[in-house]
């Protein structure tokens, strides 16, 4: 059977996608949200300790953008994962969007159920804001750009808050908006950037 060169030419660049897309689908979502994102939007450091055992580590991704008078504004990332299990190499993508957006991202890892228990997660935690409020200078940040309480204990005080809504979206795949690929979903990502601009534009201690 003969064939047009414009049917080879589609053949040859139909394969590989295919061969991409099945190699992607047995992979986990995040590793399919990691393997689509950009690499050039930030650098990363891997690994810095915020404490002395294994799992208390996180990773730095800093935009490759000037940063803004006064610093980038920063944003410490928890991922979710029920208190056992997760790893923070799973959202590079989280790091990446966020970079590109210039801030400055901290991904930590914390320690797990069963090696722990309630309430050593949250001192995990508090140790890696801790790390990421002493280093903000160094890094390159600045540390009063940051969310400083719930909506709700905001709102009872007298504060205004803004309580963004997505209809297509839950709790499992809001993060996932911050992957390119499915930004379509919810402007989660440009909601995040515009609170943080909107947040260095306030002074320490004043109304959000």
């Amino acid at each position: 059977m003969n064939t047009s060169p414009f049917t080879g030419a589609l053949l040859l660049w139909i394969v590989p996608e295919l061969i991409v897309i099945l190699l992607l689908a047995a992979c986990s979502p995040l590793a399919i949200l990691n393997a689509l994102t950009p690499p050039s939007t930030r650098s990363v450091t891997e690994g810095a300790a915020y404490g002395p055992l294994p799992r208390q580590r996180l990773d730095i991704h800093v935009p490759r953008a000037p940063a803004s008078v006064g610093g980038y504004p920063m944003v410490v990332f928890f991922y979710g994962g029920s208190w056992n299990r997760g790893e923070r190499a799973d959202y590079r993508f989280v790091g990446e969007a966020l970079a590109a957006r210039g801030i400055l991202t901290l991904i930590p890892d914390y320690r797990l159920y069963p090696e722990i228990r309630y309430p050593i997660f949250l001192k995990d935690s508090a140790l890696a804001l801790a790390y990421a409020l002493t280093q903000a200078a160094a890094l390159g940040g600045n540390p009063q750009r940051n969310t400083r309480g719930l909506a709700k204990r905001l709102q009872a005080v007298g504060v205004p808050v803004s309580v963004k809504l997505y209809a297509r979206v839950n709790h499992l795949t809001l993060i996932g908006t911050l992957a390119w690929s499915l930004r379509w979903l919810a402007p989660v990502l440009d909601d995040v950037a515009a609170f943080v601009d909107h947040s260095q534009e306030k002074p320490p201690g004043s109304a959000a």
